[in-house]
């Protein structure tokens, strides 16, 4: 069968419609992510990602709905009352992109159309561009700080979030939060716009110190018999069986493209992720934990780790001073 966005929408639209019978809380819901720049046939596995506003507390952040093998719905939970002050979404990294590029699919009240406007106006105003950006710059190095004294206790998850971090305050100059599957293109594309590739080696760094990497088709199968293995051990929303296609089709893609390089964050970032330490599978346990020492990450490792990602941060620090200097702020 050949999925639409209009037949994905519809899915949303049913899950909605339950959701709003049951919760008369939910005050809006709202379509983000990668399915608003489709128009019509959706060819490669893909998420739909609605981001669900209550006005009770939040107790489920996040929620996987199956449509098909190759098609979910990714539901994000948030709390209304975040959203009630639109002018101070525009400083906010990941609350205020999410509004700017919402569309609407529900609402109790005209919330979104006042909310969207005011957060536009502005929106591309310095101080909420450096804003934005430290708002991202400043959780990377605050991981740094708090690890560097103790590298051994750094792990690979919590490490690689933060070089997350450092690269969306980064990306934040002019776009949204960059997705896991597509990180490291966007990355890229990002730093060549605004003539800063530099910064490419940094971030690279922080992943491998082998640069020249090449994720073989044994390394892929090994990654997917380690996640099909991990989701027996629930611990996070990414690694699901939901997610299989959704991640693999993304590593093989990308594998095969232009820049082979930028499978390698969604390969390592679900890799991170993996509860496989629980298996009792201990054959699969060693390989796992052969392959990611394999990119940096024993314990032995993350000292040089935490100095890439210090060198990152420095870089984007500098460039944050250099706009303030561009636009005489302090």
């Amino acid at each position: 069968m050949k999925y639409t966005k209009e037949y994905l929408l519809e899915a949303a639209q049913k899950f909605i419609a339950k959701k709003v019978a049951r919760d008369p809380s939910i005050s809006a819901v709202m379509l983000i992510g990668s399915l608003r720049g489709y128009e019509h046939l959706i060819n490669h596995p893909i998420d739909v990602d609605l981001l669900i506003l209550q006005n009770d507390p939040v107790i489920i952040e996040n929620e996987l709905v199956r449509i098909s093998d190759d098609h979910h719905l990714d539901v994000h939970y948030d709390d209304y009352s975040a959203y009630e002050n639109p002018k101070l979404l525009r400083a906010d990294g990941l609350r205020g992109w999410a509004i700017w590029n919402a569309e609407i699919l529900y609402q109790q009240d005209r919330f979104f159309e006042f909310t969207q406007s005011t957060v536009r106006s502005q929106f591309d105003e310095p101080k909420n561009i450096i804003d934005r950006m430290r708002y991202f710059c400043s959780r990377s190095r605050g991981y740094w700080l708090e690890k560097n004294a103790d590298p051994q206790r750094t792990n690979m998850d919590e490490y690689l979030t933060a070089v997350a971090d450092a690269g969306n305050a980064l990306a934040c100059i002019d776009h949204e939060p960059l997705s896991v599957r597509s990180f490291l293109t966007d990355f890229l594309e990002i730093t060549a716009s605004h003539d800063i590739t530099e910064i490419n080696g940094k971030i690279l760094a922080c992943m491998s110190p082998d640069l020249s990497i090449d994720l073989t088709s044994n390394k892929i199968s090994l990654w997917k018999d380690l996640f099909l293995e991990a989701t027996k051990y629930p611990s996070d929303m990414i690694i699901n069986p939901l997610r299989l296609n959704y991640f693999l089709d993304s590593i093989e893609t990308q594998s095969k493209g232009m820049q082979p390089i930028t499978a390698f964050w969604p390969f390592l970032m679900t890799l991170g992720k993996m509860p496989i330490q629980f298996s009792e599978n201990k054959k699969l346990i060693e390989k796992h934990k052969n392959l990611i020492n394999s990119f940096g990450f024993s314990s032995d490792g993350m000292k040089q780790k935490l100095t890439a990602l210090d060198l990152l941060l420095e870089d984007i620090e500098s460039i944050i001073e250099q706009i303030q200097t561009d636009y005489s702020m302090e």
